[in-house]
């Protein structure tokens, strides 16, 4: 254990960093998740992430400075691989100009970057407040950040992956507690996810990333994508497990992003609460394939490769694998801007244990039997 290389994180901001909901009486901060899925993906590093987040706090005129620079100047094995940074929210809140906020937000990054560390922004959240100046201000904010550059700085994008306005009333209720903070669910949706440095440039170009797409490590998820024709290959293992999702997306039928995001969470809703109530189990037979219908916006569907040849249960889907293939598709699909009807089959380690299609938008029919054919 002692001879383990560490991997060290500190998660550094406001109320969203601390996980705070239920008016604070209650905290769930995304490093729980984000520790979680890092120990899976990186089981030979000793994983240290700490939280420091301060409920109303303020980048202009607040306690930013001050509670960050001791962590910059820690000693010698105390100092941190890498900073997720967050701030801005609270002085919109205030009314800041944006241009302002990111002119500090700046220097703090600088700060981070000058004493060794990495640093990845997160954009700042949107709130129940929709009016259209705030909204711009939002996005003005955001954009500035997603702009930034430097060879030892990411950016993710949490604005995008967990919106408010554009999020399905009845999700909303599951993830979000009081129009600013999000409820456990929500905040487990924020998940950056920060990896050693293997090379002596570090992550060099990396900028304006969306959440999944962060780094490439040899540990970590990566897509590989050919195109023939209207008919795109995709492959994408799902992090933190052995699931290869083989995709073909028909490009000639395209489907809504809103609407795809919006099937899938309500599916991953479905199974989070089964694991959480019953634990993992095999998919019973009667719940093959297993489908989420959100009726306005479309359907996907998982079903049994194996169902024909093996009664036995060993090569059936689990409730866990439906739910990372269900997180797979998010990424890959939603995420990647990949916004085509499908079909796909699922390799579970070395064994086949699935396959699938994406009808989102109410799209009628598949044009790929003949690739399919091919592929299979």
């Amino acid at each position: 254990m002692a001879n383990r290389p560490e991997l060290r994180i500190l998660c550094f901001g406001a109320s969203i960093t601390a996980g705070h909901y239920c008016f604070g009486l209650k905290h769930h901060p995304y490093a729980i998740r984000l520790k979680h899925r890092l120990k899976e993906s990186l089981p030979s590093y000793n994983i240290i992430i700490d939280v420091d987040g301060l409920a109303g706090d303020r980048v202009l005129g607040g306690q930013y400075l001050p509670r960050l620079t001791p962590h910059i100047h820690a000693a010698a094995g105390k100092k941190y691989d890498w900073l997720i940074f967050q701030g801005g929210g609270n002085d919109l809140g205030w009314g800041m100009k944006s241009d302002s906020i990111f002119d500090e937000l700046t220097k703090l990054w600088r700060l981070c970057l000058d004493g060794g560390a990495k640093v990845m922004a997160l954009t700042v959240t949107e709130t129940a407040n929709e009016s259209t100046q705030t909204r711009e201000r939002y996005d003005e904010l955001n954009k500035l950040i997603k702009g930034f550059r430097d060879g030892n700085f990411a950016v993710a994008d949490v604005c995008q992956r967990v919106p408010y306005a554009a999020m399905d009333p009845e999700l909303r209720k599951v993830i979000w507690d009081d129009g600013l903070h999000f409820k456990p669910s929500g905040y487990d949706l924020i998940e950056a996810k920060p990896v050693p440095d293997t090379t002596s440039n570090g992550i060099r170009d990396k900028s304006n990333i969306t959440l999944f797409d962060a780094f490439e490590h040899q540990n970590f998820s990566e897509i590989r994508s050919s195109t023939l024709h209207a008919v795109e290959h995709i492959d994408y293992v799902v992090p933190g497990t052995t699931i290869l999702i083989d995709i073909l997306l028909d490009t000639y039928v395209p489907i809504e992003r809103a609407a795809l995001g919006r099937t899938i969470l309500r599916a991953q809703l479905t199974l989070r609460q089964h694991l959480q109530q019953h634990g993992n189990s095999w998919l019973p037979r009667d719940s093959d394939p297993y489908e989420v219908d959100d009726k306005r916006s479309g359907k996907c569907m998982i079903g049994m490769q194996s169902a024909k040849k093996s009664r036995t249960g060993e090569d059936r889907l689990t409730y866990q694998c439906v739910y990372d293939v269900f997180q797979g598709l998010y990424d890959s699909l939603y995420f990647k801007r990949k916004s085509y009807t499908g079909i796909y089959q699922i390799q579970n380690g070395t064994k086949t244990v699935g396959t699938g299609k994406v009808m989102v938008g109410n799209v009628p029919y598949l044009r790929m039997s003949e690739e399919r054919r091919n592929w299979a």
